[in-house]
C-alpha cells in the first residue's frame, strides 16, 4: 500500500465514525429539540428504544400523526416567534430556556427582574437580541415569569407559578434556577395540550363557509373530549354575546362576539387571541371544531376592545362551547358554555335586540361576516354600559315575516328607568334595511345625551300588517334588553 493510498484509506476510516457519530446525535437531539417540547412522560420513555435513524424518523412521524397536521402548524409557528423573541448570542429563541417555556405556557401574566453588571434589560417583548449593546454584554441577569391562574391551564391547580431565570449574555448561558418546582408543571402542561390534540380531527364540516369565512372541521376521531367542554366556565371580565342569523346568501349561521373592557386585565397585553369555538349536535355528537386566529378590535376610544367570529352550521339544535387563548393557544383566556339553536334559512324568527355604540362601514361585505349587514358592521357593546355622549344605537333582524316579501312593519318602543316606564312612543311605519331576500335589520338609534344616568330597559315591538289574516296571531313580534348609562 503506498503511503498516499494508506493517508487516503486513514483519512476515510477517520471521517466514516466521525460521521456516524455525528448522524447519530443528530437523531438522538430530537427529542430535545422545540420539536419535542410537547412529548409526553411515556413519549420519552419509548424515546430511549430508538437507535438507529430509521427508528427515529418512524417515531417522529407518529408523533406528529397522532397530533395532527395543525398542531404542527402550531408548533413550528411557535418555534419561529420564539426565535424571533428569545435569542441569546448565537442560541436560537427557542432553544433558550425563556423560549421553552413561552411556547409551552406563554406570555407570562408579569415579569420582575434584578440585574447585576447592566443598566440596561431586555423583556420578553423585546426585538430577540439579548447582547444589544456594550453595556448589556457581559451581565448577568436575573429574571422572574409571574403566571397567575388565569393564565395556565385548568389542569394546573395552582394560584401562581413563579420561574425564575439567570441568563449570562456575555456566555450566551441560559437556566431555570428552581428547575424542581418548574419542571413538572411544564410536563402537565405538555401533556395536557397533547391530550387536547388527539380529541379533535381536522375534517371538511358538513356546512359550507366562504373562503374568508371561518375554518369549520367536523370531529371524527373517537376518544376522549377536547378539554374545553370539562373546562370551567370563565369569562374573566369579558362578556359574552350570541345570536343566529341568515347570511345574505340563505346560509343559516351562529355569531358570538366577546367584549374585553379596560378593566379585564388577562386581556391587557393581547393583541390577537386564538379563537376556538366546539359545536355539540342534539344527540350530543361534536359536528365541529373551530381554531382560528384573529385580532383584537378596539371599540372607539374607550379603550375597550372586542373580539367576534361566525360559525356556518345547518339547522339545529346544539351545545357549544367557545373559548379565546393566547395567540399560540397555550393558555385559555377566557370561555363560555351555550346552549343555543340555528334557524332555518325559511324560518319566521326575530334576532335578541342587542346594542352597540360603534357602526362601520365595510367596502366590501363576506357573506359570514358577524353582526354586519349590508355592509355595515354592528360591534355589539357585550357590557351594555353607555355613556351620556355615546350615540346608543340597537338592532334586531326580522327573517321571513308573515307579510313576506313585501311587509308592512310598524314599530312601538317602551323605555324603562330603574324600573319604571319612562317613555313610550306609538306604532309608526319601520325604518327597514333589507338584508337579504327574506330578512330585514331594524336598528332604532338615539343621539348624545338622550338618556341620563341611570338602569335602563327597552323594548321594541314590531307588527306586520301585511301578515295574511288567517297568520294574523303571529305577526306580533318583540324583543328587549338592559343597559346602563353612565
Amino acid at each position: 500500500m503506498t503511503k498516499t493510498l494508506r493517508r487516503w484509506t486513514s483519512a476515510v476510516l477517520m471521517l466514516f465514525p466521525l460521521c456516524a457519530i455525528a448522524q447519530t446525535h443528530d437523531f438522538h437531539a430530537w427529542i430535545n429539540s422545540p420539536d419535542a417540547y410537547f412529548a409526553t412522560n411515556e413519549e420519552r420513555d419509548a424515546w430511549k428504544n430508538v437507535l438507529t435513524s430509521g427508528d427515529a424518523d418512524r417515531f417522529i412521524e407518529a408523533y406528529w400523526k397522532k397530533r395532527g397536521e395543525q398542531f404542527k402548524k402550531d408548533v413550528h409557528s411557535r418555534i419561529e416567534r420564539a426565535d424571533e423573541l428569545f435569542s441569546l448570542g448565537e442560541t436560537p429563541g427557542s432553544r433558550t430556556e425563556k423560549g421553552r417555556v413561552w411556547m409551552l405556557l406563554g406570555a407570562p401574566s408579569r415579569e420582575q427582574t434584578d440585574e447585576r453588571g447592566s443598566t440596561m434589560v431586555q423583556g420578553f417583548l423585546g426585538t430577540g437580541s439579548m447582547q444589544n449593546n456594550s453595556v448589556e454584554r457581559g451581565a448577568i441577569l436575573t429574571q422572574r415569569w409571574i403566571y397567575k391562574r388565569d393564565r395556565l391551564p385548568p389542569e394546573i391547580a395552582i394560584a401562581e407559578l413563579v420561574i425564575k431565570f439567570q441568563t449570562d449574555t456575555g456566555r450566551g448561558h441560559q437556566v431555570i434556577e428552581n428547575p424542581g418546582l418548574v419542571e413538572p408543571y411544564l410536563k402537565k402542561v405538555a401533556a395536557y395540550y397533547t391530550n387536547r390534540s388527539l380529541a379533535v380531527t381536522a375534517a371538511p364540516a358538513a356546512a359550507t363557509a366562504s373562503a374568508a369565512a371561518v375554518e369549520t372541521t367536523a370531529a371524527t376521531t373517537p376518544g376522549a373530549e377536547d378539554p374545553l367542554w370539562h373546562a370551567a366556565e370563565n369569562l374573566a371580565g369579558s362578556f359574552f354575546e350570541a345570536d343566529s342569523y341568515i347570511a345574505m346568501n340563505e346560509t343559516p349561521f351562529y355569531a358570538v362576539s366577546f367584549y374585553l373592557p379596560q378593566s379585564a386585565t388577562a386581556f391587557a397585553d393581547v393583541k390577537s387571541v386564538l379563537i376556538v369555538g366546539l359545536v355539540k349536535n342534539a344527540e350530543g355528537q361534536q359536528v365541529a371544531a373551530v381554531r382560528k386566529q384573529v385580532p383584537v378590535k378596539s371599540y372607539g376610544s374607550s379603550g375597550d376592545r372586542f373580539v367576534d367570529q361566525s360559525f356556518a352550521l345547518p339547522p339545529g339544535k346544539y351545545s357549544g362551547s367557545f373559548a379565546l387563548f393566547t395567540p399560540e393557544g397555550t393558555t385559555l383566556l377566557a370561555n363560555r358554555r351555550t346552549e343555543f339553536a340555528v334557524q332555518a334559512a325559511n324560518e319566521t324568527t326575530l334576532s335578541q335586540l342587542l346594542p352597540t355604540a360603534q357602526i362601520e362601514d365595510f367596502q366590501k361585505q363576506q357573506p359570514l361576516d358577524p353582526f354586519t349587514f349590508v355592509a355595515m358592521k354592528y360591534a355589539v357593546k357585550g357590557d351594555h354600559r353607555f355613556t351620556t355622549k355615546d350615540k346608543v344605537a340597537f338592532f334586531t333582524v326580522i327573517s321571513n315575516p308573515p307579510g313576506d316579501p313585501s311587509p308592512s312593519l310598524t314599530m312601538s318602543m317602551k323605555i324603562f328607568r330603574d324600573g319604571k316606564l319612562l317613555h313610550r312612543t306609538p306604532a309608526e311605519p319601520a325604518a327597514l334595511t333589507q338584508t337579504g331576500p327574506h330578512t330585514w335589520l331594524v336598528g332604532p338609534a338615539f343621539d348624545p345625551g338622550t338618556f341620563e344616568a341611570g338602569q335602563y330597559a327597552i323594548e321594541v315591538q314590531l307588527k306586520d300588517l301585511n301578515a295574511p289574516k288567517e297568520n294574523a296571531s303571529a305577526k306580533s313580534y318583540s324583543s328587549r334588553t338592559e343597559f346602563r348609562v353612565e
